[in-house]
């Protein structure tokens, strides 16, 4: 398989569609990142693809609980705005909601 170089110009369902397509030549399970943060439409893409898991990290930051919620409701959007601060400080700490 080629390398596939994404830039700012790439769309997020470039990604996506990619994952898909990766999902069914390999046989292991897959991991997708990129800004997740509305529970639902990571309960639909986790339930209508085969993309076996999705890699967060900043929802939690900004919200301790939104695994939990996302378990108990199954639906809402974290309040990150995806400024990633967090990550870039290496400090794990939201600033929007400190």
């Amino acid at each position: 398989m080629s390398p596939i170089y994404f830039t700012k110009e790439n769309k997020e369902n470039e990604l996506l569609d990619f994952t898909k397509e990766l999902v069914k030549t390999i046989d292991i399970p897959v991991i997708l990142g990129g800004g997740f943060n509305d529970m639902e439409y990571m309960n639909n893409l986790l339930n209508t693809s085969d993309i076996g898991y999705l890699s967060m990290y900043r929802p939690f930051i900004a919200e301790k609980n939104f695994l939990k919620t996302w378990k108990r409701d199954g639906f809402g959007v974290s309040r990150c705005k995806m400024c990633n601060n967090c990550y870039r400080t290496k400090t794990s700490t939201c600033y929007h909601y400190e």
